[in-house]
């Protein structure tokens, strides 16, 4: 078979002369080659369509991060509010009220609101006790005396010298230290 037939004719003419000389019409798929011209009018097309693209996708990240911006402040939020929703709590920094139980060897930290937001053992260093530590320690010991009336005496004699007192738990709860074998109080 030739590789082209009816060459010398014009277009129009070749497809009259093709249908009357052929065996059979059919539909079928083929590739067809382009020629130059057209893969010229592709570049050029081409190289217009990029241009725009390029235009477009500038236009698109800056409209992209225009709307990034303005949702920012909402993930932020939104992200607070699964967060306090899911840890139903948040960790703040404000002005607790420490309090000593010398008896239990615990720390209480209280809140303003009265209500412990944390708990610990002592610390060696905290041993000691405080003016108020001590007042707290004595002003429990009056309510217990108040709660059990029994035993409370009316007698002046009972009149208790309240300076004498802290010095005396002072004196008790000041640590010892050995040297050359004898106990000293600091």
């Amino acid at each position: 078979m030739q590789k082209e037939i009816y060459q010398e004719k014009s277009a129009d003419d070749r497809k009259v002369y093709l249908r009357d000389t052929c065996d059979k019409i059919e539909n079928f798929s083929y590739e067809k080659s382009y020629t130059n011209q057209d893969v010229e009018l592709f570049c050029d097309r081409l190289s217009k369509i990029m241009i725009e693209v390029q235009q477009l996708e500038v236009e698109l990240s800056r409209v992209k991060k225009e709307f990034t911006d303005k949702m920012k402040p909402s993930k932020k939020e939104l992200s607070d509010l699964l967060n306090k929703i899911k840890f139903r709590s948040e960790m703040v920094t404000e002005q607790v009220y420490i309090f000593i139980d010398h008896e239990r060897n615990e720390v209480g930290y209280y809140a303003g609101t009265g209500i412990l937001v944390h708990k610990r053992m002592l610390k060696i260093d905290e041993h000691q006790r405080s003016i108020m530590g001590s007042m707290r320690t004595r002003q429990e010991v009056m309510d217990e005396d108040e709660r059990a009336p029994d035993i409370i005496e009316e007698d002046d004699d009972d009149i208790v010298d309240v300076e004498a007192e802290f010095a005396e738990i002072e004196a008790e709860e000041r640590p010892q230290v050995r040297r050359n074998g004898r106990t000293r109080r600091i």
